[in-house]
C-alpha cells in the first residue's frame, strides 16, 4: 500500500477489512520501557490529533524532545497528521534549558514545545503568532548544523518526505524491514525518517534504545529480538565487532551512513553479518535525505562511489558541485529565504559537497566547496586525505585541515586518533604515497584522544587549528 499522508493509516486502521492491513496494525513500536501495537499507537494519534486541531488550528510549530521513546514518536504523529509542523530536537544538547528554548523559540518564531513524562505531556506556548502570513506549509522541521555549527531548519513537507521512503523502499530492497533496530538518534534525518517513519510505512517491528546501551547489550538484543535491519554509522559497527567475534545471522539489511565506510570495515562486517545485504549511500537533510544507494555486491562498492541516484531522483555536476533534482527536496529553511534562494535555484538542490559522476552514472563525492583549501597552487579536499587515512588499520578517525603558509599558501595539516600507539611519521608518509598524489600528502601529522565533531559526527573544521594535539 502506498500512501499520500499518514493520516491514511488511520482511515485504514478503522475501515479496512484487509486481511494484510490487519496484520500491519499488529506490528508494534518497542523502547526500554514500553511496547505498543501500530493498532493502539494510531488510535492515539486520531484522538490527540483532532485535540491538538481543535486547540491550536493548522500550520503552528511544534518543538519536540527526540528521545528514542514512544513518547516521542506519538507526539510527532501528533503534530503532523493534525496539520502543523514538528521539530524535533536534540534533547541531550540543550538539556531543557528554559533560556536555550527560548533563544531557539524567538530565532525561528516557533509556537510551542511539547514535554512529555510517561504516558502524560502537555504543550507549553513559546511564542505567539501574530503574523497570518507567517504561516508554512511543512510536517516536519528538522535542524542541521552541517559542518559550520551553525545550526538551520530544514523544512519538509508530508509528501516529500514519503516520496523519499517510498524511494528508499523501492531502490534498497526495504519493502519488508520485519524487525528493525534503531540505535541511532531520532533528531537527524537519516534515522528518523529512513528508519522510523519507513518502518511506520511498512509495518515493520521497531525496537529503540533510548539509553547509551554498552555494545554487548545491543548485540544481546539483535539475538534475542530476531533483528532483521539495522543501520549505523561506521563507528557503530567498529564498536560492534570488537573483540569476541560473532555471527548475526538474523540481519538482512545494513545500512552505513554518515562517514566513508573503507573495505576493510566492509568486509568485516560481511563476515559477521553474513546474510545481511550491505548497503551505503549519500544524502542529506534538505534533499530528504537519501540521494545515492550502492549495495556490496555491486563491482563498484569498493571503488569509492556511493552509488547511483535512488528511483525519482535525479543527479548531475555543475562546477564540481553535486546538484539534487527531487520531489523529496526540502521546501526551504525555516524563516531564511536568503539562504533558502542560495541553496535552491529552479527547483534544483545545491549541496554544497564537491564530486563527479562516472560514465555509468556512478557518483563520487569528493568533499565540501568550503572546506577545499588551496595549497602550493592546487586545491586541497580533506575528503579524500581523511578517505585514506581512515583506511589505515591503526587509526580510528582523522581530520585533515590547511594551516597558514608563507610558501604554500597553506600546510596540509592531519589530526589522528589512533587505536593503538606506536606509528610513526614515515609509517604515515608510506600509506598516503600509495594512495595520494604527492601535492596531497599532509605535510605535518598529529595525534589526540578526540576530534571536534557535531553530534552527527561531522568534523567541527574551525575549531581544528587550535584543537588539542599532539606531534606524532
Amino acid at each position: 500500500m502506498k500512501l499520500k499522508t499518514f493520516s491514511e493509516i488511520i482511515k485504514l486502521n478503522r475501515f479496512s477489512k484487509d486481511l494484510s492491513v490487519e496484520n500491519y496494525f499488529l506490528s508494534s513500536i518497542n523502547d526500554d520501557n514500553n511496547s505498543i501495537s501500530f493498532r493502539e499507537f494510531f488510535n492515539n494519534v486520531e484522538i490527540i490529533s483532532q485535540k491538538i486541531l481543535k486547540d491550536y488550528g493548522r500550520r503552528k510549530t511544534f518543538l519536540i524532545p527526540a528521545y528514542n521513546n514512544i513518547n516521542f514518536i506519538q507526539s510527532l504523529l501528533y503534530v503532523i497528521v493534525s496539520g502543523n509542523t514538528a521539530i524535533p530536537f536534540n534533547p541531550y544538547l540543550i538539556k531543557f534549558d528554559n533560556q536555550k528554548i527560548n533563544d531557539i523559540a524567538q530565532k525561528y518564531q516557533i509556537n510551542h514545545i511539547i514535554n512529555f513524562k510517561n504516558n502524560d505531556f502537555n504543550i507549553t506556548e513559546l511564542h505567539k503568532d501574530n503574523d497570518s502570513n507567517n504561516k508554512i506549509d511543512s510536517s516536519l522541521a528538522i535542524f542541521t548544523s552541517g559542518t559550520t555549527g551553525e545550526s538551520k531548519l530544514v523544512l519538509l513537507t508530508e509528501q516529500s518526505i514519503l516520496n523519499n521512503i517510498y524511494s528508499v523502499i523501492d531502490s534498497m530492497n526495504l519493502n519488508n524491514p520485519e524487525n528493525i533496530y534503531i540505535i541511532l538518534p531520532l533528531f537527524h534525518s537519516f534515522a528518523l525518517i529512513t528508519q522510523l517513519l519507513l518502518s511506520i510505512v511498512t509495518g515493520a517491528n521497531i525496537f529503540l534504545s533510548e539509553k547509551n546501551r554498552d555494545y554487548g547489550e545491543i548485540s544481546d538484543l539483535i539475538f534475542n529480538k530476531n533483528i532483521n535491519t539495522i543501520a549505523g554509522v561506521p563507528a557503530n559497527f567498529k564498536m560492534l565487532l570488537f573483540g569476541e567475534k560473532k555471527s548475526f545471522n538474523s540481519i538482512k539489511h545494513i545500512t552505513v551512513a554518515g562517514a566513508s565506510l573503507d573495505k576493510n570495515l566492509a568486509n568485516e562486517i560481511k563476515k559477521s553479518f553474513p546474510n545481511s545485504q550491505l548497503w551505503i549511500g549519500y544524502g542529506l537533510t534538505e534533499a530528504g535525505p537519501r540521494v545515492t544507494a550502492i549495495n556490496y555486491d555491486d563491482p563498484k562498492f569498493n571503488t569509492g562511489s556511493v552509488g547511483k541516484a535512488i528511483k525519482n531522483v535525479d543527479i548531475f555536476i555543475k562546477n564540481k558541485e553535486i546538484i539534487v533534482k527531487s520531489d523529496s527536496n526540502m521546501i526551504g529553511y525555516l524563516n531564511d529565504n536568503e539562504l533558502t534562494n542560495q541553496k535552491i535555484v529552479n527547483n534544483e538542490l545545491y549541496s554544497g559537497d564537491t564530486g563527479f559522476i562516472d560514465e555509468q552514472d556512478y557518483l563520487y563525492v569528493t568533499g565540501r566547496k568550503d572546506d577545499i583549501f588551496i595549497s602550493a597552487g592546487e586545491k586541497i579536499a580533506p575528503y579524500l586525505i581523511e578517505k585514506v587515512l581512515n583506511s589505515h588499520p591503526d587509526i580510528s578517525s582523522s581530520a585533515v585541515f590547511g594551516e597558514d603558509d608563507n610558501i604554500l599558501g597553506k600546510r596540509i595539516v592531519a589530526i589522528i586518533k589512533l587505536k593503538s600507539e606506536g606509528l610513526k611519521t614515515k609509517d604515515l608518509l608510506i600509506h598516503c604515497s600509495k594512495e595520494l598524489e604527492k601535492h596531497y600528502i599532509p605535510h605535518k601529522f598529529f595525534k589526540t584522544n578526540d576530534l571536534p565533531t557535531t553530534p552527527s559526527g561531522k568534523i567541527r573544521r574551525k575549531e581544528l587549528l587550535l584543537w588539542t594535539k599532539e606531534k606524532i
